[in-house]
């Protein structure tokens, strides 16, 4: 199986190696568990898909309403990207069960790691979450959210991505805010994840 795998990777990294200059290609991965419960996360998903609209949209939800991925058809969306560009909401101070089961069910052996497994390298990747909570939730337990994510730096040193730009965004929980303070915190995300991907 990963001899064929090996063969897609072969001609992906030839015809990048002939476009060079070609424009950045991304994935971008929707990781809400129910994205109909999510203003911030799809109002996100949605604007960075407009202004990079040859992007690859991942609502993984949406996708695989049953949580059963094809993994052959998703290892190849990551082999075609050269920026992964997560985006989820923060669940018990970790990603949502959904996005850390795509890791899990993707990344793996003989892909992802593993002796002379070199697909990652060089591939960036950006992770960007929101929170409900305020930024005060988080410092007044001595944290701050990017440190719930720190395991992405070693994560990042072991398949050989750059764990590219962290964007953590508080206070998203919609009961509590109004759709113009919302929509003025997605806008301020968007254009950091923007910005990290047009200078990558």
């Amino acid at each position: 199986m990963w001899k064929t795998k090996n063969k897609i990777y072969a001609i992906t990294m030839n015809n990048k190696q002939k476009g060079k200059n070609m424009a950045k290609n991304v994935l971008i991965i929707h990781g809400h568990t129910d994205p109909s419960q999510s203003y911030s996360t799809n109002k996100i998903v949605a604007d960075l898909a407009k202004a990079f609209p040859t992007a690859e949209v991942d609502n993984l939800a949406e996708i695989y309403p049953d949580w059963k991925f094809d993994v052959t058809k998703e290892q190849q969306k990551v082999l075609d990207a050269d920026i992964i560009v997560i985006q989820a909401p923060v669940f018990w101070y970790s990603l949502p069960s959904i996005t850390q089961k795509w890791l899990e069910d993707v990344f793996t052996h003989g892909f992802a790691y593993g002796s002379n497994v070199t697909t990652l390298h060089g591939k960036k990747l950006i992770l960007s979450v929101t929170t409900g909570g305020p930024q005060e939730a988080y410092t007044a337990l001595g944290k701050q959210v990017a440190d719930c994510f720190d395991r992405f730096d070693v994560i990042a040193k072991f398949t050989g991505l750059e764990f590219y730009k962290f964007v953590g965004s508080y206070g998203h929980l919609a009961l509590t805010h109004t759709p113009e303070d919302l929509n003025e915190k997605c806008d301020k995300v968007v254009a950091q994840i923007k910005e990290a991907i047009e200078k990558a």
